[in-house]
């Protein structure tokens, strides 16, 4: 009877123990911050079993958002890589050799283009640098801001076909068949970034977190067991109102928000943007801002871009195909939203893998 006490006590003490690890390995959350790809700042609010495991995910995931931002930068060489500033020189030349990540996130373009109809095109390059041209000037001299003529804009469009980027995947090789032509990959590049990085965050042992590349948000895992979602705010383009439009709950999608009240000039007290319609090569300006949620970081990016451009009815049609929720604010500050949006914290509570 009493060694039968003592083997009970034993058990006992050996539950308590096993209690109290399992109370130490609860994963805790922390926040990193630092330079991320394209100009911008990334925040990383992810939950781990210690912070030494998180920093450590965390860098890993900073030095590969690095690695992006060298491979898809459009202004700057680099003595170890090919990048796409790399294929615009050498365009109606040579192919060239580049990262497969680069051949990856180019195939992922053309898709775009096939998905929106045209409406996000990576071989816009020479419109969009028309463009950029025409802010520039206009940035260190306001008073003689001017548009591009009809005569430019329609002479640089002539060298946006998609069918002339000839990819090969299988050597890892980029080809502009014309002379001319330049790739313009801001439309899907964070998106991109943001998918690499929550494979990464999953990869190397964050069991839940809250990703965000310049406002591109991407979502996994559950805080916790008491908060099974993330709140998620979404951006208000009325600057004068409050900045945030609406709350949601979410776990495991992507949250982005595309609007002109960014990157813009003015030409006679009038804003123009740089999302440009690939059909009147001019600024898309029906919309203040389009915030799509969807499960994949690349498909929100994709479809915010998109959205943007197209009318309602032609949005949806395509954001329906991806169960993708959408809030569009007017410029005179009207919100519309989609059938899917009212639904949002329900659509997005599961993980599309699983079901769970």
């Amino acid at each position: 009877m009493k060694k039968q006490l003592q083997i009970s006590v034993f058990l006992m003490l050996c539950f308590m123990l096993l209690q109290a690890g399992c109370i130490e390995k609860k994963p805790k959350k922390f926040t990193s911050e630092f330079a991320g790809p394209f100009d911008t700042y990334m925040i990383i609010t992810g939950y781990a079993l210690n912070e030494e495991k998180f920093n450590d995910t965390a860098e890993k995931i900073s030095s590969k958002m690095q690695r992006l931002n060298n491979i898809l930068d459009v202004y700057n060489d680099y003595s170890d890589l090919n990048n796409i500033k790399t294929v615009n020189d050498n365009a109606g030349l040579a192919p060239v050799k580049v990262p497969h990540e680069l051949v990856d996130m180019l195939t992922y373009g053309k898709l775009a283009y096939e998905i929106t109809n045209g409406s996000v095109n990576i071989a816009l390059g020479p419109v969009t640098r028309l463009w950029r041209d025409f802010r520039d000037k206009a940035l260190l001299d306001p008073m003689s801001a001017k548009l591009p003529t009809k005569e430019e804009l329609e002479k640089a469009g002539k060298l946006c076909d998609i069918n002339y980027v000839i990819i090969n995947a299988k050597n890892d090789t980029v080809y502009l068949a014309k002379k001319g032509m330049s790739l313009d990959i801001e439309a899907i590049a964070k998106g991109y970034a943001a998918k690499q990085a929550k494979e990464y965050a999953v990869r190397y042992g964050l069991s839940a977190a809250v990703i965000d590349i310049g406002g591109n948000i991407v979502t996994f895992g559950r805080p916790d067991k008491n908060n099974e979602k993330f709140r998620i705010g979404i951006a208000n383009s009325d600057i004068t109102s409050e900045p945030v439009y609406d709350i949601v709950n979410v776990r495991d999608c992507s949250i982005v928000t595309n609007g002109g009240n960014k990157q813009f000039y003015e030409v006679n007290g009038v804003r123009y943007n740089f999302l440009i319609d690939p059909v009147t090569l001019m600024p898309a300006s029906g919309y203040s801002s389009v915030t799509v949620v969807s499960n994949d970081p690349a498909i929100s990016d994709i479809l915010s871009a998109a959205l943007f451009i197209l009318s309602p009815e032609k949005g949806d049609e395509i954001a329906d195909r991806y169960g993708a929720a959408v809030i569009r604010i007017f410029p005179d500050f009207s919100v519309l939203v989609n059938e899917n949006y009212t639904l949002v914290s329900d659509k997005f509570a599961k993980t599309p893998e699983t079901g769970q």
